[in-house]
């Protein structure tokens, strides 16, 4: 459109201000190549006999049917309740048998180890605390002989003078132990080699059906009736016992009376060690001490806190994994810890195959540049 010719769609109002009034049921067309005028519409946007149309937000009415349907919340809970004993027998079934192999396989490996270190003096310390018993039941005889009771007869010398009965319990402790040590020993062995098969049956599964998952249930709970049993001779002998042979190693070779001196000569002689040596000697290593060898090498009373914590820990993880699913799983902060660790598992790129490690390059792709003077490669 030329400067000097009037668009025939405005007129000009006279009576107002010169802005052009567009006029009634009069369309524009917009051109086709230049830019539209943001007053202009196309022609398809127009409404003709639909219903949609402008000025705002309208109200819709329509019939809708609504129904109500009656919710048992009691029915869901309890359908829950199913569901989560259900994962939890499975979560059972995945990983208790291995935690009461690994359990087993320890307590096993720690008994042998220490029981091994306890033989070395066991049998010395037996034959001295029995022949010093002899020596006891002598001493009781005579004192009965040419006093008649001995226990209204006291010792002026200011010796602490073991009775028959203390001696003859100390005989017992450390026969209890040493047996009880072997005997736990291999039932813990033999446990684990019956069930290591089971396992392998189960877990990789060569055998499946509930016939044999009843079966591999029964054994669990066996090797748990086992760990139960268990626990009452750690605290008794094994930790009594333990918890009492420092102190009855100084009753027998420092404070108390009678001694054996032909067995105090072989146990020096056993353990190439001496029973009061110069303490020079033994800060340079040139002499031993026997007590504390016999003190070592008894059976110690944290190896038996160390065996009843194995021990129990088969009962607190099947409760764990029980309260895991039951609350703890659904608190706040766990939940969030758990889909931040979810979402990082998903972020990681995993390592294409044949590049998990480093190659270095040929070496007859490393050149060196003629024109470079300190003969840097590139």
């Amino acid at each position: 459109m030329s400067e000097g010719q009037e668009n025939p769609s405005f007129e000009k109002d006279p009576n107002t201000s010169p802005t052009p009034i567009r006029r009634e049921n009069e369309n524009v067309v917009p051109e086709s190549n230049g830019s539209e005028s943001p007053r202009s519409i196309r022609s398809y946007h127009k409404g003709s006999n639909g219903t949609l149309t402008g000025g705002g937000m309208t109200k819709n009415y329509s019939k809708t049917v609504v129904l109500i349907i009656p919710i048992d919340y009691s029915r869901m809970s309890t359908y829950k309740k199913k569901m989560d004993i259900k994962q939890y027998k499975s979560k059972i079934d995945r990983r208790l048998g291995f935690c009461v192999l690994a359990c087993l396989v320890i307590i096993a490996t720690v008994l042998c180890v220490y029981g091994l270190i306890h033989e070395g003096v066991h049998s010395e310390l037996t034959t001295y605390v029995n022949r010093t018993h002899q020596i006891a039941k002598e001493l009781k005889a005579v004192m009965l002989d040419e006093y008649g009771n001995s226990e209204n007869v006291t010792a002026d010398d200011g010796k602490e003078w073991m009775t028959v009965e203390d001696l003859a319990h100390d005989a017992y402790m450390l026969s209890e132990v040493h047996s009880k040590v072997w005997w736990l020993f291999l039932g813990n062995l033999l446990i684990a080699i019956l069930l290591t098969p089971i396992l392998t049956f189960v877990h990789c599964g060569f055998v499946d059906g509930n016939g044999f998952k009843l079966v591999y249930r029964a054994v669990i709970l066996a090797c748990l009736i086992w760990f139960f049993a268990q626990f009452f001779y750690l605290l008794h002998p094994l930790l009594f016992g333990a918890s009492r042979f420092p102190g009855m190693v100084d009753r027998l070779f420092i404070t108390g009376y009678p001694r054996d001196e032909y067995q105090l000569n072989e146990i020096k002689s056993s353990f190439y060690c001496q029973w009061n040596p110069d303490p020079i000697y033994v800060k340079f290593r040139a002499a031993r001490a026997c007590m504390p060898i016999i003190k070592n090498s008894l059976f110690p009373a944290y190896t038996v806190i160390l065996l009843i914590i194995f021990d129990v820990f088969p009962f607190v993880f099947a409760a764990f994994m029980y309260a895991w699913s039951a609350c703890i799983k659904d608190q706040k902060h766990v939940s969030t810890m758990r889909t931040r660790v979810a979402l990082n598992n998903q972020r990681r790129v995993n390592m294409p195959k044949g590049q998990d490690s480093y190659v270095p390059p040929d070496p007859k792709l490393i050149h060196l540049h003629s024109d470079d003077k300190h003969g840097r490669f590139v």
